[in-house]
């Protein structure tokens, strides 16, 4: 996925999944880490213009991370709220 992104907005998108080569999670759980990043890295390229992406996943013996992060613009939280009125 992140070589199919790159390719098609020309933003490079690095995923470090090296912690749970081999391992295979319960598939529920690996549909909803794709999901998340699917929906991660859309949002990154469309509305942020980034240079690069990155997605990190890891895995413990009981838990697992994920983080997507980039170097876009982004949008400033308290005038986001002050949209919803009040």
């Amino acid at each position: 996925y992140a070589a199919e992104v790159s390719a098609q907005h020309a933003v490079p998108v690095v995923a470090n999944v090296a912690a749970v080569e081999g391992r295979r999670l319960p598939e529920a759980i690996e549909t909803a880490l794709f999901r998340i990043v699917q929906e991660g890295v859309t949002n990154a390229v469309r509305h942020a213009r980034p240079t690069h992406v990155d997605v990190d996943l890891s895995a413990g013996e009981r838990s697992v991370s994920l983080s997507v992060r980039d170097d876009g613009r982004g949008f400033d939280p308290d005038a986001t709220l002050d949209c919803r009125g009040g």
